[in-house]
């Protein structure tokens, strides 16, 4: 995981705050999501009692919207650190995937562990957790 850690973090000093990097991740994420949503709904066609296109575009345009924000936090940085939130999330991601788990799934509820963790993350990283 160390490794990986730097090279997320080596990931966000080369493309933020590079427009041209910035704008081929944002082009490579909506170009994603254009993937991911024609798979699902062709997937689940059989279940769905609404045409393919008119699923792409109602799934495609709340993912859209999920995400615009994605480069402004990733690049964000937390206050008097060199830490970008990209790597917030991903620490919590890879050290604890129960609880980012947990918290990504709010409805669910938190568990005393990931409540504890989530704890110490806003103390070490206010900005950043809390977006």
């Amino acid at each position: 995981p160390k490794d990986f850690k730097e090279k997320v973090h080596s990931m966000s000093v080369n493309t933020c705050g590079n427009a041209r990097c910035e704008e081929v991740m944002t082009k490579t994420v909506h170009y994603g999501i254009g993937c991911e949503v024609a798979a699902l709904c062709h997937s689940q066609s059989d279940l769905m009692p609404i045409p393919i296109d008119v699923c792409k575009a109602s799934l495609g345009e709340i993912l859209e919207t999920s995400l615009e924000g994605y480069m402004d936090f990733a690049c964000d940085v937390e206050a008097g650190t060199s830490i970008y939130c990209e790597e917030v999330a991903m620490e919590l991601a890879l050290e604890h995937p129960d609880c980012w788990a947990e918290i990504n799934n709010p409805s669910e509820g938190c568990s005393a562990s990931c409540s504890r963790i989530w704890s110490g993350m806003r103390a070490t990283s206010p900005h950043c957790s809390m977006r």
